[in-house]
């Protein structure tokens, strides 16, 4: 499940280092209405009929958390980069949410990106590439669902939360979360790492 671009394209490196049989990439379709339960109900359309372990990469997090709250199909949840309540709080995300029509009339800055996401490890001709193709209104709607989400839900089924130790953008991550070095994209950035991670926590503690 994606971070806030949604399109699943930034994936590629870490499937093919997933050893696992069956992979399928959700991607969220343009026209969703911006709010958790329009999303949780198109991912529980998505769901095969057998017992599924969801990893969810940043955005999708409090999706997944949803989603397994609802369906017994789902038997664990791998957090990614995520948090389950909006990163920002108080006067910082008041203004946030405040600022955020704002960022229909500023430039991409890549530089910037480049350094927050991924700390300059990544290539980001693939990035540019799926961001030149989302429009502004939907990234700033989907900040918006972020940072409007002040509850944190119960997780109810087991899982795993991999956090980048140099992650800029997430401070706090999910409990009980394993470091590794990375920055916010680790997927991106330490698809092997992150693959091995979530192979050896499944086969151990799910397929046990």
């Amino acid at each position: 499940m994606p971070g806030l671009d949604g399109s699943g394209l930034l994936f590629d490196s870490f499937v093919d280092e997933l050893q696992f049989s069956d992979v399928e990439v959700v991607a969220y379709p343009s026209d969703l209405q911006p709010d958790y339960e329009t999303y949780v109900e198109y991912v529980c359309d998505c769901l095969p009929k057998g017992e599924v372990v969801l990893i969810a990469e940043s955005f999708s997090a409090v999706i997944a958390n949803l989603v397994a709250s609802r369906s017994k199909n789902v038997i664990a949840i791998v957090f990614v980069s995520s948090f389950l309540s909006s990163p920002l709080v108080g006067i910082w995300r008041k203004l946030a949410i405040w600022g955020l029509p704002v960022l229909r009339f500023l430039p991409m800055n890549h530089f910037l990106m480049r350094r927050v996401l991924f700390n300059n490890s990544y290539n980001m001709s693939k990035f540019i590439e799926v961001m030149s193709h989302l429009p502004k209104t939907m990234i700033i709607q989907r900040l918006r669902m972020v940072l409007s989400k002040q509850k944190t839900d119960r997780i109810e089924v087991p899982y795993l939360a991999i956090h980048g130790r140099y992650d800029r953008l997430v401070r706090t991550p999910i409990s009980d979360a394993i470091f590794i070095n990375a920055p916010h994209g680790l997927l991106q950035c330490a698809p092997t790492k992150a693959a091995q991670l979530i192979h050896d926590w499944v086969d151990r503690e799910i397929l046990k």
